[in-house]
């Protein structure tokens, strides 16, 4: 016998994340900063 369960693409039992991983905190923090700082080099030449 087949069940709907079997074919399921997730798996109930899974965890999820709540808090980003630091990595992708530094790689936005990293690219915040250098787009300002390029925002102002821009403005000022």
């Amino acid at each position: 016998d087949c069940d709907i369960t079997q074919f399921a693409p997730f798996s109930h039992d899974a965890e999820s994340k709540k808090v980003p991983e630091p990595s992708t905190l530094i790689l936005l923090g990293t690219g915040l900063v250098a787009l300002s700082l390029w925002r102002l080099k821009k403005g000022k030449g």
